[in-house]
């Protein structure tokens, strides 16, 4: 049985009561009450990620077992007592089986379990299709951070050739042709992850930024020999 917390499920099998051990007061803000709707799921899970690591030295955090009871303590309503039920069922089998209470393996089934349950899949879609139709505009970083950032949301590997197309899809295709003419780029072996694609768009934009830089100043130069001579350019 889990020494850390307490469970007490009704005689009907439908609510639970969590109560987790925080051996000592846990600091910082709280995540809000999770009630089951999709739409918070995500603000949920990163509320808590916050807390969960503010927190990682004390017991009720870094104790994996004990960290999904203290999560559970976060869900309330009558929507959320199956679940959590469930889960605690779940959590005390892996026990009782031998499981120490120490394996990670207890948070990430957990946290996955949630994700599998909860996800807003509305939410991906939106992110994917952002995703899909994002260009690179002026900036490399910001495009790259964007991209990133939906590919998150979308729940889509950075090394997925797919998303190494809309990545190449989303740049200037002068960088695109840049990326291919480097010298670290071999037509026959293309690269099949993310890491070198963005790295060497990083090294393109780079020497193009140079090179803008070093025009301009011949410009400037040019300009004032001409003003110098008198001579319209």
């Amino acid at each position: 049985m889990l020494q850390p917390a307490q469970a007490s499920v009704s005689q009907s099998g439908q609510t639970i009561t969590v109560a987790a051990s925080t051996n000592g007061g846990l600091k910082g803000t709280p995540p809000a009450p999770f009630d089951g709707d999709r739409k918070k799921s995500h603000a949920f899970l990163i509320t808590f990620a916050i807390y969960h690591f503010t927190n990682r030295k004390n017991k009720a955090m870094s104790n994996p077992a004990t960290c999904v009871t203290t999560c559970l303590t976060f869900m309330q309503g009558d929507m959320m007592e199956p679940w959590k039920e469930e889960q605690m069922i779940k959590l005390q089998t892996h026990l009782a089986g031998g499981m120490d209470e120490t394996d990670k393996d207890h948070w990430t089934t957990f946290e996955q379990d949630f994700k599998n349950f909860f996800t807003n899949t509305n939410r991906k879609n939106k992110a994917f299709n952002k995703l899909t139709a994002l260009k690179q505009k002026e900036s490399l970083n910001i495009f790259i951070s964007e991209f990133k950032q939906l590919a998150t949301a979308a729940g889509v590997a950075l090394n997925d050739h797919r998303t190494i197309y809309l990545f190449k899809k989303g740049l200037k295709p002068v960088l695109v042709q840049a990326i291919i003419a480097s010298q670290g780029y071999n037509p026959q072996n293309p690269w099949t992850t993310f890491k070198p694609w963005e790295d060497t768009a990083y090294a393109c934009y780079l020497k193009w930024l140079h090179g803008q830089e070093f025009r301009k100043q011949n410009d400037a130069r040019r300009k004032g020999l001409y003003r110098a001579l008198n001579i319209a350019p």
